[in-house]
């Protein structure tokens, strides 16, 4: 039963996750851009970006150089930031292929996260021990804080070395305790 229930929760963050990388608002903001490529970007081409985004963004320096942004960017899902220029005194010449290509995590890494998680979509039985793992691994988490827990004074360091360590810190406290 629990299987299931992770099993759709798994299948519906990746999917989640699939949506926010996809982020239509910036595909629309970097049609609007593409309309004005090769030319300087201004003042009076911020409504039509704007109106494309659908969403609220902020265009202009950001003390690092030009960004078109989504307000929430840093806190949102599915907020994201891309970088026109590197310099803030000059309103920046727009070039479509260079903001792709400087702004690799919009744009080509999303497309490599998306294929990933389209192979995890795909493939059910791939999830399904995905969601096997994470049950156990909950029930181990359990049976191990009921183990460790108060009274314990050493029952975060046990998590720490033992339990949360990846599986070189592991080995490295294995040996250290047993050599």
């Amino acid at each position: 039963m629990e299987t299931t229930q992770t099993f759709e929760a798994l299948r519906a963050l990746i999917q989640q996750q699939r949506d926010a990388d996809a982020s239509p608002s910036l595909a629309r903001v970097m049609d609007a851009l593409a309309a004005i490529n090769g030319r300087k970007l201004t003042k009076r081409h911020h409504d039509a970006i704007r109106d494309a985004a659908g969403v609220a963004v902020l265009i202009g320096p950001d003390g690092t150089g030009w960004t078109i942004q989504t307000r929430d960017h840093a806190t949102a899902r599915d907020g994201w930031l891309i970088r026109l220029s590197w310099q803030t005194s000059v309103c920046p010449v727009v070039d479509v292929d260079a903001i792709r290509r400087e702004n690799p995590s919009c744009f080509s890494g999303a497309r490599d996260r998306n294929a990933i998680r389209d192979g995890y979509l795909s493939d059910p039985d791939r999830i399904r021990a995905v969601a096997d793992a994470v049950d156990k691994y909950r029930d181990a988490a359990a049976a191990l804080a009921s183990l460790v827990d108060y009274p314990n004074p050493d029952g975060w360091l046990i998590r720490r070395r033992f339990a949360d360590a990846d599986v070189r810190a592991f080995q490295q406290t294995i040996a250290e305790f047993t050599s």
